[in-house]
């Protein structure tokens, strides 16, 4: 199998490049992992579109933390049940960048195009969000059940 390593100087010009030829043919989603400086630069710019966390229900001594979240940018989507492992309790949570603008215009990149699409009176489209993992997008109604007051 042939491998092609390709390195960038920064978040945004990874992403231009990958928003290209050839690029762009194969690549449907971006996952920033890390480490803290990446963090920073993506998690509550324009370009994030949904923030994936593992809240940790337990005090755990650690020295690294996620930066910050604007919280006011984003709204809860899907949160798992409350998991247990080796006694520690967790759950999964992902927030959706919501993005409105005076006209209730939401703009959501769909089917490799930007498209503006009307939002209801909450400044909400659920349709809009179909660029999350399918799993999340399938079980939200699932999980949070006072979602569907959002649509």
């Amino acid at each position: 199998m042939k491998q092609m390593l390709v390195t960038c100087g920064s978040i945004s010009s990874a992403l231009e490049m990958l928003a290209k030829a050839p690029y762009c043919f194969s690549i449907d989603k971006v996952f920033v992992i890390g480490g803290g400086q990446i963090l920073r630069e993506t998690l509550n710019g324009p370009r994030c579109d949904a923030i994936h966390v593992t809240r940790i229900e337990t005090s755990v001594e650690c020295d690294t933390f996620i930066p910050s979240i604007d919280f006011s940018m984003f709204q809860p989507w899907y949160s798992s049940p409350l998991l247990v492992e080796n006694g520690i309790q967790y759950s999964f949570v992902t927030y959706v960048h919501v993005r409105n603008s005076e006209d209730g215009t939401i703009a959501r990149k769909t089917d490799g195009k930007c498209n503006d699409v009307k939002s209801n009176s909450n400044g909400f489209e659920v349709e809009n969000f179909s660029f999350l993992p399918k799993m999340i997008f399938e079980k939200r109604d699932k999980y949070m059940p006072h979602s569907r007051s959002i649509k």
